[in-house]
């Protein structure tokens, strides 16, 4: 299994000024209703599904393929201020470096403003298409005891499709109090 990482600075500059400009009219929701509180290979098991190039959920996961203890903690949505910080448009300015990068998740997307989640989905992948194709796109295949480190706000990362194939990956999360910014409209 590999883990697939993009520039979101990159991805930005890749669209032409039109696309640049609409995005940043953008007004997107993210949550858990269509995924859980889970891992990616546990969502994938429940019936979540990218589409082929990683960029749009095509499927949420079916409730019914989740355990009693899952289910509950999907209900319960104690995590939902993870996606707090989605919420907005996906073109944003890092707070340390001052870059202006494509930041969004395509899996916890819920929609964007006018439009429903299904039409959400595909805009977001068409935004983030030009940059997250080849030579953009660094492939990492994981052995055992790799470490990577990211920062998770001006990276767009994706798994390749599930496998079979057991492993085992800690992800440690450095808290912030720097807010990602919004860029003049």
């Amino acid at each position: 299994r590999t883990t697939l990482f993009a520039s979101g600075r990159g991805a930005y500059e890749a669209l032409d000024p039109e696309d640049r400009r609409f995005a940043k009219t953008l007004y997107g929701r993210f949550g858990p209703n269509r995924t859980c509180d889970e891992s990616v290979a546990v969502m994938h098991r429940a019936g979540a599904r990218l589409d082929a190039d990683g960029l749009a959920l095509v499927a949420g996961v079916d409730d019914a393929k989740l355990d009693p203890d899952q289910l509950q903690r999907k209900v319960a949505d104690s995590n939902r201020r993870r996606w707090d910080h989605y919420g907005g448009s996906p073109v944003r300015i890092h707070p340390r470096t001052g870059e202006t990068v494509l930041f969004a998740t395509p899996i916890g997307l819920e929609s964007y403003d006018g439009y429903d989640p299904v039409a959400s989905s595909k805009l977001l992948a068409d935004l983030l298409r030009p940059g997250t194709r080849p030579p953009l796109v660094y492939e990492h295949a994981w052995r055992p005891d790799d470490v990577l480190l990211f920062d998770n706000r001006k990276m767009l990362h994706s798994t390749t499709p599930c496998t079979p194939v057991k492993h085992l990956l800690y992800q440690i999360f450095i808290r912030t109090n720097a807010p990602m910014g919004v860029p003049a409209s």
